[in-house]
């Protein structure tokens, strides 16, 4: 009785631990997504070329982001291994390199980006959009140096049990970039209307502003294990910033192939004319804005993970992941039941003009879009739980397989094959999801028993990037 009352503490222990971080990550995740809205939001209000400049600019500039991204997200394994084994130095080691190299993969980037009205050029001329998108990233690719190494910090401070800390800086970030924003588009107090250079520039002086606020956090907090990272002495580490960059690389391919799968999806669906097209961009929005929860699990679970493999506790890691997936499991089901019981306001939401067959298309396609967001929910805490062991080349190429050689064409086949193509097209992501879902499991089963066969002394430990089954 005793035994079983201690399973139950420590259970709701975890739950409790968990859920905050799901919370604090969805929290940061959803701010960030509301400054891109605001930012729309504003720029449409300098026309159609505009909205359309910045567009082709957000398509770049997001692209390249979550490559440099999914490199530093590599910080939060290691440092979190480094902070369950109480290594102080070790997560102050991480967490510099990280921010360090988040500011050199990202110089390439800031250099090219603005030369987009270039690239028009190759498609078809030097259209007033292409020049609008090139001016717009002339503003906003010099603070991606700077976002980059915001996400690096947030990725050390989800580690060390600072997450609420990114989410007050993101929260206070919102209002501050609304107001840059409006000032550096339209002019006011005394600044000169610079429109969508403006917009641009807002964006990357809000970047600045967030990693600030961390820093001087950090700075006034030197005693606690995040905030020693921002104080001297700063050195330099080849060996850390090859871990990173080692266990980062793939987590970065495997983030711009997911992101790829919908663009291709929107490609294959042009024949079926443009209320399909429609249909499959505002599901697909919807689908992004109900990531925001495994985005949240994902992070949870790769922080607890890595907090137990730092301990050495292989029973750590395996009350993680059960919790990570118990958490995962109620949202998606929830999340995926208020989609499908609202689907008509969600479909007059983003289709106010009331398109009677436009919005039966959004409707119809909105069922396979709450399936998606469940199997994507459930599959987010075992990707986590992989990432906390820092196995990043195994995933990879099951999401290789998986999106791109099961997922898209089961996808092109059935939308050929049924009525309504962007269903078919959806079913097929779906079938690619779960067959991924369940390579994540037996990869994480194959795992857990090699940790358990050697006592985790072999395990993932610090130093290594991942675990040879």
């Amino acid at each position: 009785m005793q035994m079983e009352n201690g399973l139950k503490s420590a259970n709701g222990t975890e739950a409790i631990m968990m859920a905050g971080l799901v919370v604090n990550v969805a929290a940061t995740f959803a701010a960030q997504i509301a400054m891109t809205v605001v930012e729309l939001f504003f720029v449409a209000r300098l026309g159609v070329d505009a909205l359309a400049g910045v567009s082709i600019a957000l398509t770049f500039y997001v692209t390249s982001f979550l490559f440099c991204l999914g490199i530093v997200t590599a910080v939060t394994p290691l440092a979190s291994a480094a902070f369950g084994a109480a290594r102080k130095e070790r997560v102050k080691i991480i967490g510099q390199q990280g921010v360090l190299i988040g500011l050199l993969v990202t110089i390439p980037f800031a250099i090219v980006l603005p030369l987009i009205d270039k690239v028009s050029i190759l498609f078809g001329g030097e259209t007033k959009a292409g020049l609008l998108a090139a001016e717009y990233l002339q503003g906003a690719a010099p603070g991606l140096p700077i976002w980059v190494a915001y996400v690096a910090i947030r990725s050390l401070a989800f580690a060390t049990g600072k997450s609420s800390l990114t989410t007050i800086v993101m929260v206070l970030a919102i209002p501050v970039h609304a107001g840059l924003t409006y000032l550096l588009t339209f002019g006011g107090l005394t600044f000169p209307p610079l429109g969508v250079f403006g917009a641009g520039l807002a964006y990357a002086f809000t970047g600045a502003f967030a990693v600030t606020l961390l820093a001087v956090w950090g700075l006034a907090t030197a005693s606690d294990t995040f905030g020693q990272t921002f104080s001297a002495p700063y050195r330099f580490d080849l060996n850390a910033c090859h871990e990173i960059m080692a266990l980062g690389l793939p987590f970065s391919i495997r983030i711009v192939l997911r992101e790829g799968v919908m663009p291709m999806v929107s490609f294959l669906l042009i024949p079926f004319g443009t209320a399909t097209l429609a249909a499959h961009a505002i599901v697909a929005r919807v689908a992004d804005l109900a990531g925001a929860f495994a985005f949240g699990t994902n992070s949870a679970v790769n922080v607890r993970v890595g907090h137990g493999l730092g301990r050495l506790s292989l029973e750590s890691v395996q009350r993680s992941v059960r919790v990570g997936a118990c958490i995962a499991i109620m949202l998606s089901m929830l999340v995926g039941a208020a989609v499908i019981l609202n689907a008509a306001s969600i479909a007059r939401v983003f289709l106010p003009t009331g398109d009677i067959a436009a919005v039966a298309a959004v409707v119809q396609l909105l069922l396979p879009g709450a399936m998606l967001i469940l199997v994507v929910g459930i599959q987010a805490p075992i990707a986590g739980a992989l990432n906390g062991m820092k196995d990043a080349r195994a995933p990879l190429f099951m999401a290789i397989a998986s999106q791109w050689l099961v997922g898209i064409p089961a996808g092109f086949v059935l939308s050929r094959v049924l009525t309504a193509p962007a269903v078919g097209m959806w079913l097929g992501l779906i079938t690619g999801e779960l067959s991924l879902t369940a390579f994540y499991v037996f990869r994480l089963r194959a795992l857990v028993e090699c940790m358990r066969a050697t006592g985790l002394s072999s395990g993932a430990t610090d130093g290594q990037t991942g675990m040879t089954v």
